[in-house]
This record gives C-alpha cells, sequence and structure tokens, in this order.
C-alpha cells in the first residue's frame, strides 16, 4: 500500500532484487515510482547481476520489456536489451510474436541489426522463424535500411539449404494486403540495390521463388535491364530449390522446369535489346531445356521397358 512506501522499503525492495529471487515481476510497485524516477532500470540492474550467476532457475514476467520500456530512457535501454538477451539465452520459447523484440527495435532500430548479427552465428535468426515471427518488419518501411544490410550480411554466409529458412523469416505469408505490398515494394528495390552483387541478388530470387513464385518472372523482368551484361550473375539465379522430392516419376517435375525455362525464354526474347551476355543467356536456356528434354525421354523410356 501506498502508506508504507519509504526510502526503506525501497532499499529493503533494491536488497532483494540484488540477492535473488525465483520470479522478478514488477507489476503493483507503482507507489515507488514516486520514490525513485529509475526505479525499474534499477531493479532489472539488479535482477540481471544475480542472474548471471545464480544457479537455479529464475523467470521475469513475460512482458516486461513491452510494458515497462517508458519507464527506461534511451540511455537505459542497453538494460532492457541485455534482458532481451538473457531471456533469449534461458527460456526457449520466449517472444513468440516478438512483441518484445519489436519494442526495442521501435526506439533504436540499429538494435535489429545487432540482434541479426548475434543469432546469425547460432542460426536462431533463420532457424527460429515458427517459434519467433517478424510480422513487425512490414508494418511500414522504416527497417527497409536494415533489411537491406541484413540481406547483404546473410548473403555472404548462408547455405543453399537455409534459403527456405531464411525465406520464411525474414518475409513470413501474410494476408493483409499493406504488408505484402510493402515486402514486394523491398524486394523491388533490393534487385535495383543490389543487381551487381551476385551472392546478394541470388539470396532475394531464392526468396521470391519460395515465398511469391508465382511473381518469379515479373521479378525477373526487373532485374534483367541491370545486368543485361552479367551473364554469371544470370546463369547463378537459383530459380529452382536445391532439393526437390517426387513420387514414381521425376517427369512431373522435370515438365514444371521446361515450363519456367520457357518462361525465362519468352522474358529474354522480349528485350528491346539483346546484348551479347543475353544472347549466351539466351542459348543457356535452350540447353537447359533440350537437357531436361532427354531427361524426360530417358525416364519415359526406363518406364517402358521396366517389367513393374
Amino acid at each position: 500500500p501506498a502508506s508504507i512506501a519509504s526510502d526503506y522499503w525501497l532499499n529493503e525492495l533494491y536488497q532483494a532484487a540484488a540477492e535473488g529471487l525465483y520470479r522478478y515481476d514488477f507489476n503493483g510497485l507503482q507507489v515507488y515510482e514516486s520514490l525513485a524516477p529509475s526505479l525499474y532500470p534499477n531493479l532489472l540492474t539488479r535482477a540481471l547481476d544475480y542472474a548471471a550467476t545464480a544457479t537455479h532457475g529464475i523467470y521475469f514476467y513475460y512482458g516486461l520489456i513491452a510494458e515497462f520500456n517508458k519507464f527506461f530512457s534511451d540511455a537505459q535501454l542497453d538494460i532492457l536489451k541485455r534482458l532481451y538477451a538473457w531471456e533469449d539465452e534461458h527460456q526457449q520459447h520466449f517472444d513468440y510474436n516478438s512483441e518484445q523484440l519489436a519494442c526495442l527495435v521501435e526506439r533504436d532500430p540499429s538494435h535489429l541489426l545487432e540482434y541479426s548479427r548475434k543469432n546469425r552465428k547460432k542460426r536462431g535468426f533463420i532457424s527460429r522463424y515458427d517459434s519467433r515471427k517478424l510480422e513487425f518488419l512490414w508494418k511500414s518501411d522504416k527497417y527497409f535500411p536494415e533489411l537491406l544490410t541484413i540481406m547483404k550480411e546473410l548473403a555472404e554466409h548462408h547455405s543453399r539449404f537455409e534459403e527456405k529458412d531464411i525465406a520464411d523469416a525474414l518475409f513470413p505469408a501474410t494476408h493483409e494486403e499493406n504488408e505484402q505490398r510493402l515486402q514486394e515494394s523491398f524486394l523491388s528495390q533490393a534487385i535495383v540495390h543490389f543487381s551487381g552483387d551476385t551472392a546478394a541478388i541470388g539470396l532475394l530470387f531464392a526468396i521470391i521463388r519460395e515465398q511469391l513464385p508465382k511473381q518469379l518472372i515479373a521479378y525477373l523482368s526487373e532485374l534483367l535491364p541491370h545486368t543485361s551484361n552479367n551473364l554469371a550473375l544470370l546463369k547463378e539465379l537459383p530459380l529452382f530449390p536445391s532439393s526437390r522430392t517426387t513420387g514414381s516419376s521425376w517427369v512431373p517435375v522435370y515438365q514444371q522446369e521446361q515450363q519456367l525455362w520457357r518462361d525465362v525464354l519468352e522474358l529474354v526474347d522480349a528485350q528491346v535489346k539483346l546484348t551479347g551476355d543475353l544472347f549466351k543467356y539466351r542459348a543457356y536456356i535452350l540447353q537447359q531445356i533440350d537437357y531436361l528434354d532427354r531427361s524426360i525421354a530417358d525416364e519415359n523410356e526406363r518406364n517402358f521397358a521396366s517389367p513393374y
């Protein structure tokens, strides 16, 4: 009750936080706010110092960052970042909808890069796409600069087997028209921004392939004017997944690939000016179609010859 709020009990509260509790929940401490303008930053600092060496389980109130960040000045924001890092490490299903992370990034957009870099080392950023959804990235275009940097860094370190996880993490499927429009706008801007970067363009088209496959040709049409003299980049585009499965026959898969190559061929032929590299890319496309023709013929021959 407010009647007992005093410096004495405030110091007792600080001491309890420093000496260790099993559960830290700051709800109900409003009566002390007038005694200590930095009440919650002071309490949380003491609690985190204890948690760093505690040998027993500790629980921090789940909504602490979202509900109490207004009591932390910009100079004290690192305390909340420290809490997030601790919870990220010790609580497996922490921040499912990224509400807490969104609060930190809203106040300091550069924290998105810090979070990405820290988690990339343990694959947490991309492997937790189903347990930490990043929809907040697509509420506006304010994080586009940070996302461009993240894309560049991921492109330099990822493997093709991680492409789907990256796509699901950074470009979560959405039914919100505005969010989808922002994702599409970012991809168009990123294609121009990275038009000379083979690794980054490769990752972008892997994301498009996974999340927006029906728009693959449309985005390729945006890329071609910027890469008409870059045959190596065009041939490296990951138009198909790194691994696929099928039933009793590969013929349907080969036919789907052929159709995509024909769509690409049609796009190349529609260019106003065919550069030397585009002519070579056209020949490469025809080789792929011919190779798939032979693969289909070979499988049909094996199936016809098989007694089973």
